[in-house]
C-alpha cells in the first residue's frame, strides 16, 4: 500500500461578471412602493409557469396592466437580495426605503440608514423590527416568519432587516 496521499483534481469553475444597468432616478414610478400591489395573476395558466421555470413574482401597477418582475426591480435600483423570507411587497418597500434614504444623505451614516429603515417598518408593519447596516458584519438572528431580508445596495452596503415577536412580560 502506498502511504502517500493521492491528489484529487478539482474541476474548474467558470464565472461570469454581470454589470447591472445604472439605477433609475428617484422620480421613477417603480421606486414608489405604494404604486405597486401584489398580483395573484388569475389569468396565468399552470402551463405558462411550467414553460418558464425561472418565473418570478410579478407586480401590477394601479396605473394599468404594466407588469415588472421583482428581480428587474432590484436590478433597476442597484440592489441584490442575499437571503429573504418576506412577501414581495415588503421586499420592495424595504429596498425602496433604504435606497431613498441612502440617496438623500449628504454623508453616509450606517446608523442613520438603519434607524430610518427600522422606524419606517415599525410604523407601517408594527413594532419589533431590527435593522443592521454596514459593509462588514456577522450575525445570527431569530426572526418571525415572513419578516427577514438581507440585501446589498450597489454591492458595497449591506442591510439586514428582521422582525422579532413581542411578548408581554408578566
Amino acid at each position: 500500500m502506498d502511504p502517500t496521499p493521492k491528489k484529487r483534481q478539482i474541476p474548474a469553475i467558470s464565472t461570469t461578471s454581470i454589470t447591472p444597468p445604472p439605477p433609475p432616478s428617484l422620480s421613477d414610478p417603480l421606486l414608489n412602493f405604494k404604486s405597486l400591489t401584489l398580483s395573484n395573476d388569475d389569468k396565468t395558466k399552470p402551463s405558462e409557469a411550467e414553460e418558464d421555470p425561472k418565473r418570478v413574482s410579478t407586480r401590477r401597477s394601479f396605473c394599468g396592466d404594466a407588469k415588472i418582475e421583482l428581480s428587474s426591480f432590484f436590478v433597476g435600483v442597484g440592489a441584490r437580495v442575499v437571503a429573504v423570507d418576506m412577501p414581495p411587497f415588503m421586499q420592495i418597500h424595504a429596498v425602496s426605503c433604504a435606497r431613498k434614504t441612502y440617496n438623500d444623505m449628504d454623508r453616509m451614516s450606517s446608523k442613520t440608514l438603519a434607524c430610518a429603515v427600522k422606524k419606517e417598518f415599525d410604523g407601517v408593519y408594527g413594532p419589533a423590527w431590527h435593522c443592521i447596516v454596514g459593509n462588514s458584519f456577522g450575525s445570527f438572528v431569530t426572526h418571525s416568519v415572513g419578516g427577514f431580508m438581507y440585501f446589498s445596495l450597489d454591492h458595497k452596503l449591506y442591510v439586514l432587516l428582521f422582525k422579532t415577536s413581542v411578548q408581554r412580560a408578566d
